[in-house]
């Protein structure tokens, strides 16, 4: 009796289809799932405006973007930037004037 074990090569799926074939080269390789990897089924997506980690597949991305807390949080955080823009531009306002009235009492310390 031969206690080798059967060496069985799994043979190529033909049954996928061309366009399954194109959706696959069209995949990115951050959310394809990694062969070596059997564990691990997708790679993760995280967001950053909600601190949040999903699947990295396009419809959990697409689902998460359309709801609504991560549209309130893309909102606020636009807000924030505007206003962030707007006490940037008082302060060198600011500034710029403080620095002309300083040139200007320097140059009138100098004239005497």
């Amino acid at each position: 009796h031969n206690h080798d074990p059967i060496n069985i090569k799994p043979t190529p799926n033909l049954s996928k289809s061309i366009s399954d074939q194109n959706n696959n080269n069209i995949m990115s390789s951050a959310t394809k799932p990694k062969r070596q990897d059997k564990w691990r089924s997708l790679e993760r997506h995280y967001c950053a405006t909600c601190n949040a980690w999903m699947g990295g597949d396009r419809q959990s991305i697409l689902i998460h973007e359309n709801g609504k807390r991560h549209r309130d949080n893309v909102e606020r955080e636009a807000k924030r930037r505007e206003e962030d823009k707007l006490k940037e531009e008082v302060a060198q306002q600011r500034l710029n004037s403080d620095l002309r009235d300083m040139e200007r009492i320097a140059a009138i310390a100098s004239a005497r």
